[in-house]
């Protein structure tokens, strides 16, 4: 009984610890494009990965340790857990490693530099900190092509940055940067150029 609590412990855990890369392609794939709630969760990755390590430990001690079970006749003998324990365990691990290992996976891909370009608006370039994978990028290309007024917009994780073509007269590049940084991800202008 408690192998099976420590394994399901250590599989929410790294569901946890991966929270801040998979919540905002959950929510892209839903259409939403926020991502500020899920990269709260970063600063406390490593301490829920630590959290998986010390619950798939005792995990395998009980899977595999060996005791004494007393029989009907009186006799003892020396056994392990069962098969299945110690299949769920692995199973368990495999799942873990998934969820750990899931930022470092390259399955989300954020937009390149190639930018939809309208002639009446303008483009902006913005540099964007905090970023820890292409997930993250991904969900602010989405948030930030939500905002009223952008044409197209392009973010980078590899070059940690974000092109933007929208509409002056409707929004302006201050509130990019103002809804990337309240997002968890400090963003400053780069450049910015009009298309007229």
């Amino acid at each position: 009984m408690k192998n099976k609590y420590l394994t399901a412990g250590s599989i929410i855990t790294a569901v946890l610890a991966s929270i801040c890369c998979i919540g905002p392609i959950v929510l892209v794939g839903l259409g939403v494009g926020s991502v500020a709630f899920f990269s709260r969760f970063d600063a406390y990755r490593p301490y829920l990965i630590a959290a998986d390590l010390l619950l798939l430990v005792p995990a395998f001690y009980l899977a595999y340790r060996k005791r004494e079970v007393k029989c009907e006749d009186g006799s003892c003998k020396i056994e392990s857990a069962g098969k299945w324990n110690k299949i769920s365990v692995w199973f368990a691990v495999l799942i873990v490693a998934g969820f750990i290992a899931f930022p470092n996976l390259g399955l989300a891909k954020s937009g390149q530099d190639q930018l939809t370009v309208n002639p009446k608006y303008q483009t902006v370039d913005l540099k964007i900190n905090n970023m820890d994978c292409e997930a993250c990028a991904l969900g602010l290309q989405s948030q930030l092509k939500n905002i009223p007024g952008v044409k197209d917009a392009k973010v980078n994780f590899n070059k940690a940055n974000a092109k933007i073509n929208y509409n002056p007269s409707q929004v302006s590049a201050s509130k990019f940067v103002k809804v990337l940084t309240e997002s968890g991800y400090p963003a400053k202008i780069e450049n910015s150029n009009s298309q007229n």
